[in-house]
């Protein structure tokens, strides 16, 4: 048996996840004049194996985590996300999500933004 984990990575990530104020996230969104927003949280462990002929060819696992945030405004719709989840982020997609959705004239294209850090 092996793991492919450092100790205590997924639980601090867990943690970060917990910790997030997502009220005031939410306060922050519609304070910019929304109708309805609402907040996609996930985190994630994919691991795959690939076997040819009896042999172990590929071992791929990662950790996934993230919070996307969608704005509803007049009509329109706009979709922010991040895997950063410091608060300084977290308002920064706010701030993002409330620009593209105002900005926007065609309520049928409005960007999805991408605010991954790497």
């Amino acid at each position: 048996m092996f793991s492919l984990r450092r100790p205590g990575v997924r639980a601090r990530r867990k943690i970060a996840l917990l910790e997030i104020d997502y009220d005031a996230v939410l306060s922050k969104i519609l304070a910019r004049g929304g109708d309805f927003a609402d907040l996609y949280v996930e985190q994630g462990e994919p691991f795959s194996i690939l076997c040819e002929e009896d042999r172990i060819e590929k071992v791929v696992s990662g950790r996934d985590w993230g919070v996307g945030v969608r704005l509803v405004t007049g009509g329109k719709t706009a979709y922010a996300y991040t895997n950063d989840l410091t608060t300084a982020s977290l308002n920064e997609l706010a701030e993002a999500v409330g620009r593209a959705a105002a900005a926007s004239k065609d309520p049928s294209c409005v960007p999805m933004l991408n605010l991954t850090r790497k």
